[in-house]
C-alpha cells in the first residue's frame, strides 16, 4: 500500500541527516560543521490528530540546523551573508522547491510574533513548526536574544529568496549563542514536503573572545547542504506481500513483506495488528525490526512501519486459508464384494471441493 500522510504528527528524538565539517586550522574552539537533523515527521491517525485536524502538514517534514563547534565557550555571533561587501562570503539562503510551511511571515527570522505559548491553541498550534532562520532560539520566549537585519526582506520568500546582504546577529554572549556542552547551535528550522538546500556563513567569537573571531563559509568547507526527504520512498513505493496463503485449512501463514522504500542502514520497528471484524477493532501482536511474520491464521492484518526518521507507512492484508478439501466418492464396479477382490472407485463431477486447486 501507498504511505497516506494523513493528519498527524509523529515527534520524533533528532536524527542526523547530513553533517559538513571543516578544518581545525590549529584554533582551540571554533565553528566545524553544519548538521541536519528530523526533528518532526508529519503523519496519520484516525481519528485526525488536534493539532493538524484539516490535514495541511500531509507530507511535511520538519529540520532543525545546527551549527557545531569545538568549545563549550564558542560564541555564534552572526549567521550572515555578504557578497558584495569587506567580507566577500558566499549567499545565504533555504531552498525549497516544493514550498516551506511558514504561517509567521513577519520576518524571514524568529521573532516576537511566535512565542511558545500561542502553541497551546488549536489555531496557532502548528506556529512551532514555522520555518525561519535564528541564533539558539525556537521560540521568541526561550532564553537570549538576536536581532535580524536583511532590509527589503520578507518573510513569505523565506524559502525562495537568496540573501545577499543579511545578518541574524548577537550582541555579546548571550546564552541563546554560546555553544554549550552539546557543542552546538541551532541556525534555521525548516518545514518542508520534499528535498531542499542551504548555505550560510558564520562569525564565530572563538571561546567567547570577540577579539579572536572565526568566519567559516559553508561553501567553501565543502559546498551548500543538500537535503534529500528521508520519507519520500514511503510515498513511492508499494510493499510486497507474500505468503498470506496457508498450504492446508488448518495451517498457518508464514507472511513476509519486501518494502522496497527502506534502505538497509536505517532502523526499522515493524508492528503487526490482528482484526476479526474488518478493523473496527485490533490486537498487537508483534513488535520488532523484521518484516517476517510467521505462524498467522485466518484474518486481517495491518502493519505499521516506522523508522528512525520518523517515517512511516502502513500496510494492510488479509491472511487466507483454503476450504477443508470434501471428496464424494462412488464404487461403480464389484461394489457387491465384502471380502478381498478389485473395485473401481470414480470421483463423479463435483464430488471434490477445497484445498488449494
Amino acid at each position: 500500500m501507498k504511505l497516506k500522510m494523513k493528519n498527524s504528527l509523529s515527534p520524533m528524538m533528532a536524527w542526523v541527516l547530513f553533517l559538513l565539517g571543516g578544518s581545525q586550522s590549529g584554533l582551540l574552539g571554533q565553528a566545524i560543521g553544519v548538521e541536519v537533523v528530523v526533528d518532526t515527521a508529519f503523519y496519520a491517525t484516525d481519528p485526525p490528530s488536534e493539532i493538524d485536524p484539516t490535514g495541511m502538514m500531509d507530507g511535511f517534514v520538519s529540520y532543525l540546523v545546527y551549527a557545531q563547534f569545538t568549545n563549550p565557550t564558542d560564541v555564534l555571533s552572526a549567521v550572515f551573508s555578504d557578497i558584495g561587501g569587506e567580507l566577500g562570503s558566499g549567499p545565504m539562503f533555504l531552498d525549497a522547491p516544493c514550498g516551506c510551511f511558514n504561517p509567521v511571515t513577519t520576518s524571514p527570522a524568529m521573532d516576537a510574533t511566535n512565542n511558545s505559548l500561542l502553541w497551546q491553541f488549536p489555531n496557532t498550534a502548528l506556529y512551532e513548526y514555522d520555518t525561519f532562520w535564528t541564533i539558539g532560539k525556537l521560540s521568541s520566549d526561550a532564553p537570549g536574544g538576536f536581532s535580524w537585519n536583511a532590509p527589503g526582506t520578507e518573510g513569505s520568500d523565506i524559502c525562495s529568496e537568496s540573501y545577499s546582504d543579511a545578518s541574524a546577529f548577537v550582541l555579546g554572549a548571550p546564552v541563546n549563542a554560546v555553544a554549550g556542552d552539546d557543542l552546538r547551535i541551532v541556525v534555521a528550522r525548516v518545514t518542508t514536503c520534499g528535498d531542499w538546500s542551504l548555505n550560510l556563513n558564520l562569525q564565530v567569537f572563538i571561546e567567547g573572545d570577540q577579539g579572536n573571531d572565526q568566519l567559516f563559509f559553508l561553501d567553501a568547507e565543502g559546498g551548500a547542504v543538500f537535503v534529500e526527504d528521508p520519507c519520500d520512498d514511503y510515498a513511492e513505493v508499494e510493499a510486497i506481500i507474500s505468503g498470506n496463503t496457508a498450504l492446508c485449512a488448518d495451517l498457518a501463514a508464514d507472511v513476509d513483506m519486501e518494502f522496497l522504500g527502506l534502505n538497509e542502514d536505517v532502523a526499522t520497528t515493524y508492528s503487526v495488528f490482528f482484526s476479526d471484524d474488518d478493523f473496527a477493532t485490533e490486537n498487537l501482536l508483534q513488535t520488532g525490526g523484521v518484516s517476517q511474520f510467521p505462524g498467522l491464521s485466518q484474518g486481517d492484518y495491518r502493519v505499521e512501519v516506522v523508522d528512525e526518521f520518523g517515517c512511516r507507512d502502513t500496510v494492510t492484508f488479509e491472511v487466507e486459508v483454503p476450504a477443508e478439501i470434501l471428496m464424494e466418492v462412488a464404487l461403480v464396479e464389484d461394489n457387491a464384494c465384502f471380502g478381498d477382490g478389485d473395485a473401481l472407485v470414480v470421483i463423479p463431477d463435483g464430488g471434490l471441493s477445497g484445498g488449494v486447486g
